[in-house]
């Protein structure tokens, strides 16, 4: 370890201390008269690296912890998309109150960095949390009720999480104890997130270890303190300069959140575009191809929005306290978004090969034998090369056991349904048994591809009833108008925002910039 790093570094122990709120730039920055240190220059300071470096591996985690939910639950329902949102939100809030301690007072120091690993231990927490949170009360993919575990363990990371920036505002505190403007501000933060986490270790009681239980609302709590806290440290800082961020820093640590996000984005593409490679049953037509292509201009269009209005000052600590808090809904969306853009390229993929599957299940089905048995039988094998082909990548990219498992079983049911059909000497007769097993499987097909695609959750082991009936293609038709819903409707909240934001940082703002923020405005109203 560099022999420069000691136990501890006093946030004033450098040119960037404790400084005047933001709405007085042109004040020069209160230093401390006790420090033997001199003001050196931020890029001289050979900790600052670490420093950053640190508080980007954080922001890995975040994207972890992320990329670990949605490969577990797949964000195309509405169900999934009320837990996304929920698990997002406490991520994106824990990391918010940290992220606002590294910008004010975190210092390379021996102790900072116990804290920093203390608060990727809980980021792991998260993670171990995330497989099975849900607020919906409903079953795993295995079957059983979700208990109170899930939520057990998030109150105790949200806890442990509180009690680290407790133990670091109090530190803090004792190290700044000659400035006695600080002991107040610092104090009251303590107490806040003392509070918070007393309230989590309460939470963490309600909840109960039976799996049959359900019906506990409880996690409800966890959103009502994390605003509270959220909104309430935020203001402070208006109120007390030593609390204030630099402008400057905290920026960037939501600029890197941003492209962190879009980091994601480019992931879950990454992956769709590896399942269709993957699915034999699938494959790039020219329509998917497009909607890659879309995706990923989506992405870089984000990308422009965001970063060429933001601006590297404010003036006026009130804007500054705004913009921060907007990227809760700016980040959560921009998640949705990209999440949802790259669900619409497996959507477009099995579509395009449900219909043609519809197409030959059509000619199969109205040809007549008397014409040649002979293709009759090439017919049947075709279909046969077809089923299996989709059984197969329905089992290589199951989502859950359960979708495993059926798939399983659809080989059998296959095998089953391929004797009936070459034992018919023709179906082109509603009333022969060939006829109707070809249909059945048929149906089966299509709903399997619907599964392979992530938009079908229930069984494919369906009775004549539920064949017959419109269940099983309106659940699809539910899960893709939510999808496509929510991935609308972001992307156009997320220039909206994005919007505001740049009117928030743009101080001065000519004629061109008027008209700019009004046709992004009116192009945002257009997408939701």
């Amino acid at each position: 370890m560099d022999n420069e790093t000691g136990l501890y570094r006093t946030p004033l122990s450098q040119h960037d201390g404790i400084h005047q709120a933001p709405h007085h730039p042109q004040e020069e920055p209160i230093r401390s008269t006790t420090t033997s240190h001199p003001p050196k220059q931020s890029h001289h300071d050979p900790k600052s690296h670490f420093h950053h470096s640190a508080e980007l591996l954080y922001d890995l985690f975040f994207l972890a912890n992320l990329t670990v939910f949605t490969s577990i639950h797949t964000v195309n329902d509405i169900p999934t998309l009320k837990s996304y949102v929920s698990f997002f939100s406490l991520l994106w809030l824990t990391w918010y109150q940290v992220s606002l301690y590294d910008a004010r007072f975190s210092k390379t120091s021996i102790i900072e960095r116990i804290f920093k690993a203390l608060q990727l231990g809980a980021m792991m927490g998260f993670a171990a949390c995330g497989p099975q949170f849900n607020t919906n009360d409903i079953r795993n993919e295995y079957g059983d009720l979700i208990g109170g575990d899930p939520y057990r363990g998030v109150s105790l990371v949200l806890m442990a999480t509180r009690l680290i920036l407790v133990c670091q505002y109090l530190m803090t505190i004792v190290f700044l104890r000659k400035e006695k403007a600080s002991r107040i501000p610092l104090a009251t933060l303590a107490a806040i997130y003392g509070f918070a986490a007393i309230v989590y270790f309460g939470l963490f009681w309600s909840f109960k270890l039976d799996s049959k239980v359900v019906g506990n609302y409880s996690w409800v709590g966890f959103y009502v303190i994390g605003a509270f806290e959220t909104i309430l440290v935020t203001m402070l800082s208006s109120l007390w300069p030593v609390l204030s961020p630099k402008s400057g820093q905290v920026i960037q640590r939501m600029g890197l959140l941003t492209l962190i996000i879009l980091g994601l984005g480019a992931i879950a593409i990454a992956m769709q575009c590896g399942l269709i490679l993957r699915a034999s049953s699938l494959s790039f037509e020219g329509s998917v191809v497009g909607s890659v292509a879309a995706a990923v201009l989506i992405l870089y269009c984000a990308y422009m929005i965001y970063f060429d209005w933001t601006q590297e000052q404010f003036v006026g600590s009130a804007k500054q306290q705004l913009w921060l808090l907007l990227h809760l809904p700016l980040h959560l969306l921009l998640a949705l978004a990209v999440e949802g853009v790259s669900w619409c390229i497996s959507w477009r993929a099995g579509s395009v090969k449900n219909d043609w599957l519809m197409k030959q299940l059509d000619k199969w089905l109205t040809y007549d034998a008397s014409n040649g048995s002979l293709v009759l039988h090439d017919y049947a094998n075709q279909l046969e090369q077809v089923s299996y082909q989709i059984v197969n990548d329905t089992f290589t990219t199951a989502h859950s056991p359960a979708y495993a498992q059926t798939a399983i079983d659809m080989n059998s049911t296959v095998w089953k349904y391929m004797g009936v059909i070459r034992n018919s000497s023709n179906w082109n007769n509603g009333e022969v048994e060939g006829y109707n097993t070809m249909l059945e499987l048929g149906i089966k097909d299509s709903l399997s591809l619907a599964t392979i695609a992530g938009f079908y959750k229930g069984s494919l082991e369906l009775t004549q009833d539920e064949l017959n009936s419109d269940a099983p293609s309106n659940s699809i038709d539910v899960n893709f108008k939510a999808t496509f819903i929510y991935t609308f409707v972001s992307t156009g909240l997320i220039v909206i925002i994005c919007t505001l934001m740049a009117a928030l940082s743009k101080q001065r703002k000519s004629p061109l910039h008027w008209l700019r923020l009004g046709i992004s405005a009116a192009i945002g109203i257009f997408l939701w």
